[in-house]
């Protein structure tokens, strides 16, 4: 009964949320109304949906909002959001958005430009998943979920930065380097989705992609203040993606607006029905009460006033302990992933101990058990040595980011 409903609070703190803010909306219907001349600090504040209805109607044009967010990714690099940059792509993409125009427009994404984290195959620009072992490797081929993007139309600005192979919270990275948030660049983003979750909400980009496997998309969407999908296993395609675990990877959309959470999450799905108005009256909300420990003031007193406002919308809050799930999650989520792991990486680890060193990206070593802290198995089991041992290190004269721009 308890992991059904932890799963339950997940999906419909997700539901619930979409269909309160966007209810009985349909993104891909919307009406043409008088055309206005945008600046570029309107333009990059647009989210993809306003962006592909203002583009579909002729108000603004692809070119000019992909050479807004092209100029402020330049101004804001301090950031460190991506590692690939590809001005020349996304603008060629977008002149060729803009000729077809509107009676030739190929889906509900036309002309509108995502970020794709470097961990998702996209064919043509490096998949480094954020280590230099494979700062060289460039797919042939776009994973199902970008081609999906690419298929309504989208336009690919570049990839983003991450935590060096999605194993850690912080998207501090040693090779490529830590990501900022915007909100204060002496803080770091999260992860592993850091730069996707930095470029949306500091308005390089309108939406992107992530990846998540135990928060990688959720705890930067939280740190940065905007929305993100960690969405059921299974529910989008998983090749094309840099594995960690086979039971818990997935590709998850970040956008600024659960609208566009929606708008992406039917794309990648490939099923554009209309989202309607959910009976809050019926809905139950599980909320975890041993989650809410440890939290500061002032984050705490934010999410008691959110679990007000759907109460106060009908929604029936039932209070949940999950101490004894959350130990066994403890106990079994990091070998699970590191088990996983050696499978599909069996020439990469060779050794017992390498597998541990991965904790020192996720401070989450629990070799030791139970009874043992995190504080002291990291101490026991982790080096300060990076992952990627399959290349020399990074020294001060390595060029680790990759900035396409037309000559």
């Amino acid at each position: 009964m308890k992991k059904t409903l932890i799963l339950l609070c997940a999906v419909m703190l997700f539901w619930v949320t979409a269909t309160y803010v966007v209810a009985d909306t349909n993104p891909f219907q919307r009406h043409c109304g008088r055309s206005h001349h945008l600046s570029d600090e309107q333009l990059v504040r647009l989210s993809a949906a306003e962006a592909a209805h203002l583009i579909r109607c002729g108000s603004i044009s692809s070119t000019a909002l992909t050479t807004a967010l092209l100029a402020r990714i330049t101004e804001y690099d301090f950031l460190n959001a991506f590692i690939t940059v590809d001005y020349e792509g996304a603008l060629a993409a977008a002149a060729d958005a803009d000729r077809r125009g509107h009676h030739n427009h190929k889906g509900p994404l036309h002309g509108v430009p995502v970020v794709i984290k470097d961990n998702i195959h996209v064919a043509g620009l490096p998949n480094t998943a954020g280590t230099p072992g494979l700062e060289d490797f460039e797919p042939e081929s776009n994973a199902p979920v970008v081609q999906a993007l690419l298929d309504a139309g989208a336009i690919i600005l570049g990839k983003t930065n991450m935590h060096e192979l999605a194993f850690g919270i912080t998207s501090n990275n040693a090779a490529f380097g830590a990501v900022a948030t915007p909100y204060d660049p002496t803080r770091f983003a999260g992860g592993s989705s850091g730069g996707t979750a930095s470029a949306v909400a500091a308005r390089l980009v309108p939406a992107g992609l992530g990846t998540d496997t135990g928060g990688s998309v959720r705890i930067p969407s939280a740190l940065n203040g905007i929305a993100g999908l960690r969405p059921t296993v299974k529910r989008y395609p998983q090749e094309g993606i840099t594995p960690i675990s086979s039971t818990r990877d997935t590709a998850g959309p970040i956008a600024r607006t659960v609208e566009d959470l929606i708008l992406l999450d039917s794309i990648i799905r490939r099923d554009r029905s209309a989202v309607v108005r959910a009976n809050l009256r019926k809905v139950r909300l599980g909320v975890p009460t041993d989650f809410s420990m440890d939290v500061d003031n002032e984050t705490a007193a934010l999410a008691r006033k959110a679990l007000k406002k759907l109460k106060k919308a009908g929604v029936t809050l039932v209070e949940v302990d999950l101490t004894e799930i959350r130990a066994l999650n403890d106990q079994i989520g990091f070998p699970q992933m590191g088990f996983e792991f050696l499978l599909r990486h069996p020439g990469d680890v060779r050794k017992r101990n390498d597998l541990f060193r991965l904790c020192r990206t996720t401070g989450t070593c629990n070799e030791g058990g139970p009874g043992k802290s995190q504080k002291q198995n990291h101490s026991q089991h982790c080096s300060d040595e990076p992952l990627h041992r399959l290349r020399p290190p990074v020294t001060s004269q390595t060029t680790v980011i990759h900035l396409r721009h037309p000559t």
